[in-house]
């Protein structure tokens, strides 16, 4: 398989919430990490720069929140095929903003966000890797 979804979020019954609506939503099974630290360590040192990401972020978590996440990655990752999905519990305008600084960001979803939205991303030109057949 030459994609992988991964989400990043501290708070563990986030974690099986977003697993679920992977799931429903025709996603194959994500990986999960709890800070962006621990993401970036397995992007590095497991992922080829031909695997396809789709990456739902969380903004705030310990050790490295999601922005740091975003600043990191271009060091680790060839940015052409990673697609992500900020989801947050902020309201913020000033978080969907900086949010679209990030050429990565394609959305931004506020928790919890449903099937039909994440069905809706992967319908989307740039993620036809991650339809389902």
């Amino acid at each position: 398989m030459n994609r992988q979804v991964l989400i990043i979020e501290d708070n563990k019954l986030n974690c099986l919430l977003h697993k679920k609506i992977c799931t429903k939503a025709g996603l194959q099974e994500p990986v999960v990490f709890y800070n962006g630290k621990e993401a970036l360590d397995y992007i590095e040192d497991q992922l080829s720069d031909a695997i396809d990401l789709l990456i739902l972020l969380d903004i705030n978590m310990p050790v490295m929140n999601g922005w740091e996440f975003l600043d990191n990655l271009p060091s680790v990752r060839n940015s052409a095929n990673t697609f992500i999905a900020i989801v947050s519990s902020s309201f913020s305008e000033a978080d969907r903003a900086k949010a679209q600084q990030y050429n990565l960001v394609q959305e931004y979803f506020v928790k919890p966000f449903s099937i039909a939205q994440l069905s809706q991303l992967v319908k989307e030109p740039f993620l036809n890797e991650f339809k389902v057949a």
